[in-house]
């Protein structure tokens, strides 16, 4: 069965049935943009820093031209009242996010290739009472009332009829590092199981109305991203008691919304990737091997045995920025052979595109897949 659009194509693959059309797709696409955004677009860098609608929907347009992939995000903005107070200023060449009604104005820089990573190193949370007071839980209707979802409404709107519109939101215990640090996040699990399971009831209830409100906008599919529970961090024990369940529930919420969850699991799943499955994903994402563990994407198939759908995990260094062109058609052959026996299947990356990776690369991915995708149809 082949499709018609590119959305047609991503629900075929996440259907019972799959497809024989294999959707094409690109994970972190935030940083693909961050480094290439000059290749992609002639808008300025800092175009979206005051939250304006149109400009954000121009680079998504501008992303899909420039790539061709199946699907783009619709994820929250800033909100309404935050959006009207705020513009971008220039002085002197310099670049300046402005509040119009305090007059406080802040200096901003584009962010450099591959980023910069600023780590907490105090927890934020120590008590119950801190979790009270620092993670309020919004309602979904108020979350749209106040504008948070435009954006998602405005991608839908013009760009759902023909593509795969998606969102994203953090696993529960992924989440709590943002609050405990890393270190206190592994620790916990050990010495505060108590804060860690009140912490993690939290944080579920906040993507549950995350969630929700995206429902309300009338997105095709979330992205559950989950990392620090995998088996080079915690056992499987300790995964099943304290990351599990939470993000279960998060998926089970975005599925009775008759929305598609993609769970993206990022390390070692030797000992735990039933358990990905048992949590009642649409698709199934994993890194590629690397860091000392190893992960056969046809294994894995074997292992799910189309219980879900399973996205391509392409080595995005080793293949994509260094391979050759012959390196990267075998590759995909290899990943789309899998997509043959088990047709609930996409290609897609283990990891973001590198900074040190050409736009012009991407194009060849995805060119080259669409050819193996033609011909397995």
């Amino acid at each position: 069965m082949s499709a018609a659009t590119s959305r047609e194509r991503v629900f075929a693959a996440l259907s019972l049935d799959g497809t024989d059309d294999f959707p094409v797709l690109l994970p972190y696409l935030g940083i693909l943009l961050r480094d290439h955004w000059a290749e992609i677009t002639n808008l300025p860098w800092w175009v979206e820093l005051a939250g304006d609608i149109e400009s954000r929907f121009q680079v998504a347009r501008d992303l899909l031209e420039a790539t061709a992939i199946d699907w783009t995000p619709g994820e929250m903005c800033a909100g309404r009242a935050w959006r009207e107070e705020h513009r971008v200023g220039h002085e002197g060449g310099r670049v300046f996010l402005q509040n119009r009604v305090s007059g406080e104005r802040r200096e901003v820089h584009p962010e450099p290739p591959g980023g910069t990573q600023s780590f907490a190193k105090t927890p934020l949370i120590t008590s119950i009472a801190d979790v009270d007071r620092l993670l309020p839980i919004t309602p979904h209707t108020q979350l749209v009332a106040e504008g948070y979802l435009d954006y998602a409404r405005r991608a839908v709107a013009a760009l759902g009829s023909d593509h795969f519109i998606f969102a994203s939101v953090g696993a529960p215990f992924w989440c709590a590092f943002n609050y405990l640090t890393f270190e206190g996040l592994m620790t916990a699990v050990v010495e505060n199981s108590d804060l860690l399971g009140y912490l993690l009831e939290r944080l579920t209830a906040q993507q549950i109305e995350s969630v929700r409100a995206y429902a309300a906008a009338g997105i095709h599919g979330v992205w559950v991203e989950d990392c620090y529970s995998s088996a080079d961090l915690i056992s499987a024990e300790q995964f099943r008691r304290f990351a599990l369940p939470y993000v279960a529930r998060v998926i089970a919420e975005i599925k009775a919304l008759g929305m598609h969850a993609v769970y993206y699991f990022c390390g070692d799943v030797h000992d735990r990737l039933t358990d990905l499955v048992a949590a009642g994903p649409s698709a199934l994402s994993l890194e590629e091997s690397k860091k000392g563990f190893r992960i056969d994407l046809a294994e894995v198939a074997e292992i799910v045995r189309g219980r879900c759908a399973l996205l391509g995990n392409l080595d995005a260094v080793g293949v994509l920025e260094q391979g050759d062109s012959e390196t990267l058609r075998r590759a995909l052959a290899q990943q789309a052979a899998v997509g043959r026996k088990w047709p609930r299947f996409a290609f897609s990356l283990g990891s973001p595109v590198t900074a040190l990776t050409p736009l012009s690369r991407v194009q060849e991915y995805v060119r080259t897949a669409r050819e193996l995708a033609s011909s397995a149809a």
